[in-house]
């Protein structure tokens, strides 16, 4: 139907011509005509009866040819709509299609569909007239035909498929309809008919469905979705469109996932290092002051116990001694330790060799006694690390009390006070000085020293004691209320700062015994009379700080070169402890070498081993030149060893 034909049958031919040489006119009777002749697509419309007013007005324009005419009633015959709904459809097997006009037919003009339908839709009854097969056959094409022979036969009142088309046409008498809308080129084999889809029907097909992926593909550059996603429902979310309707997902996010994909499965594969792995050379250490612990021995008997009574005398902590502590502590004599100081030297279950924080806060003086008690368990028993026999772990505590109490005295006499508790004492309430008791011990002997600690371990590795408490008392009695105001820059200075951590002054004096407000060596005169002091001699065990990463610091060598390959590190206000099993990495540069890490309030599940390599590591050293995000350990280590690239060995850094 063109578009005169249309104008006409819509009354507006007149307002057409009027309007010719408007071209906004005329674009918008093209877009009505397009959007009619979509609708009769899209709804299916209905064929232009054979004998309609307008074809007659119109005979002029149809062929006299007798038989087409002939051709054209019988077509108009089978055409007609049928009665009876769905479900006589159903029983039929099939739905009734729309036949395509003959090649031989005359085609019909200035047809108003709109009528046609609603006089088709009209009519009550079908006439049911014979029809010859062989005739229909030879003169009707083929039509679509999407049902299913399969499916339809489990229907209600259905023939059974294996009948031929002419036994269906005797007892259905729907069989002529349903034949006559599935003219297709039969195959009859053994029996059954089976309809071999035509050409045709096949081409059309395909086109209707390009046509739906043309509409697609149209939403989906105008924004509007809706094709691809009604075809393919099942479709993930990173492959739908995104909110614009413009983009998919980027290919630098599917890489990142992919890239992240290989390494999670690359850390699920990763056999981590293990303490097997690592070179043990423990021996080489020598112990300076005669004498070794005993670190087999159990609780004392009644005569060891009776012997060592005599080397020291108890003493109350007086009044004016509690005061002062606690103002060295705090500044405010009236202050107390935080709750999270409440504990003692208690193991981790998982790792025997871990000694276990519960809080924030006493992290230094945990560091500071883990430190010493691997001195004593790796470089002076020369036990590995994985065979620490955990009924002794105890005696290696009491070792390292004593070591700390050892650096804390002055260097000319010995003057060691052991503070414990005057009597039992409420685990959950804070202790002051005035409720404890001083053991002074008055000997040169190491063994008598340690056994005198032995003999007392218990107020020091109670999990809900006051053990961490007791050996900071200790210290400070030991060393000395003025001495320790001496070594600091400022008198006045805390040895807890206001957030409740050990500050340097406290680590100093857990380390060598001198509580300097610095960690270079020796002192330095910056004018005026105002000396910084620093640190005099070689320690035990060392300490590294993040701090120096940043410029703020300078470690000097008595510190970072201990005597043994342990270190205290103090990374972002916590402390922890690196150490190697290697003895000879205290006293040499290696390239390549182990180091383990141990956190007390990481609740490790395992040991931490990482892998240094001198002269690998390409990045900044100096992170105040960076705003790359650099592991603190891993920046704390390059404190010391210039350039080292840390390996975590397939973990995740710490940070």
């Amino acid at each position: 139907m063109t578009k005169n034909e249309l104008m006409k049958l819509l009354g507006i031919e007149a307002l057409m011509k009027k309007n010719s040489k408007n071209k906004e006119f005329e674009t918008m009777l093209d877009i009505v005509c397009d959007f009619l002749v979509c609708c009769r697509k899209l709804t299916g419309g209905v064929l232009p009866p054979q004998e309609s007013t307008i074809s007659k007005a119109n005979s002029s324009l149809v062929t006299n040819d007798t038989s087409t005419t002939e051709s054209t009633k019988n077509s108009q015959q089978q055409q007609q709509p049928i009665v009876g709904g769905a479900n006589a459809l159903r029983k039929a097997g099939s739905q009734v299609r729309k036949p395509i006009p003959q090649p031989n037919q005359t085609a019909k003009t200035q047809a108003n569909w709109f009528q046609q339908k609603q006089e088709a839709e009209a009519k009550p009854v079908i006439e049911k007239k014979p029809v010859n097969l062989q005739k229909h056959n030879s003169n009707q094409q083929a039509e679509v035909d999407d049902w299913d022979l399969e499916e339809d036969s489990k229907a209600d009142g259905y023939l059974p498929v294996t009948k031929t088309r002419v036994q269906n046409q005797q007892q259905d008498p729907w069989g002529h309809v349903q034949a006559n809308n599935r003219p297709q080129t039969s195959n009859i084999i053994s029996g059954q008919q089976r309809y071999i889809p035509n050409p045709q029907s096949m081409k059309r097909k395909a086109q209707a469905t390009n046509d739906a992926g043309d509409i697609d593909e149209l939403d989906d550059l105008m924004g509007f979705g809706g094709g691809s996603e009604d075809k393919n429902p099942g479709k993930k979310p990173d492959q739908m469109r995104d909110t614009l309707g413009f983009l998919k997902k980027s290919e630098q996010e599917k890489k990142l996932r992919e890239e992240q994909k290989k390494q999670n499965q690359l850390d699920q594969n990763q056999q981590y290092k293990n303490m097997n792995e690592l070179k043990y050379q423990l021996s080489g250490y020598v112990q300076e002051n005669d004498g070794q612990f005993d670190y087999n021995m159990g609780a004392l008997s009644a005569s060891s116990r009776q012997n060592i009574r005599q080397y020291y005398q108890d003493s109350n902590i007086t009044q004016t001694e509690s005061q002062e502590i606690r103002k060295l502590l705090f500044k405010n004599p009236n202050s107390n330790f935080h709750d999270s100081w409440h504990q003692g030297f208690f193991f981790d279950q998982k790792l025997n060799y871990g000694i276990y924080q519960k809080e924030g806060g006493p992290c230094g003086i945990l560091a500071t006694v883990e430190a010493f008690f691997l001195k004593h368990l790796l470089y002076i028993s020369q036990i590995q690390l994985s065979k620490i026999p955990k009924e002794k772990r105890d005696n290696y505590i009491a070792a390292a009390i004593v070591d700390i109490l050892l650096n804390s005295t002055d260097e000319n006499k010995y003057k060691i006070n052991l503070v414990i508790p005057a009597s039992s004492q409420n685990p959950k309430n804070p202790i002051i000085p005035t409720q404890c008791q001083k053991l002074i011990i008055k000997t040169f002997d190491k063994k008598i020293l340690f056994d005198i600690v032995k003999d007392n371990i218990n107020y020091f590795v109670s999990a809900d004691g006051h053990g961490v408490i007791l050996l900071v008392y200790s210290a400070i009695l030991t060393k000395g209320i003025d001495n320790i105001k001496s070594d600091m820059d400022v008198q006045d200075n805390a040895l807890l700062t206001e957030h409740g951590y050990a500050s340097q002054e406290l680590i100093n004096l857990m380390l060598v015994g001198k509580s300097a407000s610095n960690v270079f060596d020796g002192d330095k005169d910056i004018g005026d009379n105002f000396i910084l002091k620093g640190i005099h001699k070689q320690s035990d065990v060392g300490f590294l700080t993040l701090f120096e990463a940043y410029g703020y610091f300078q470690v000097g060598n008595f510190l970072k070169n201990p005597k043994v390959p342990i270190w205290i590190i103090c990374s972002e206000s916590h402390y922890s402890v690196i150490f190697s099993t290697d003895f000879s990495l205290a006293s040499k540069k290696q390239q390549v070498f182990d180091l383990v890490y141990y956190d007390e309030l990481a609740r490790q599940e395992d040991d931490y081993i990482m892998t240094v390599k001198l002269g690998a590591y390409k990045g900044p050293i100096n992170l105040q030149e960076t705003t790359e995000m650099i592991p603190p350990i891993d920046a704390v280590i390059r404190t010391k060893w210039d350039h080292g690239l840390v390996s975590w060995n397939g973990r995740q850094a710490i940070l």
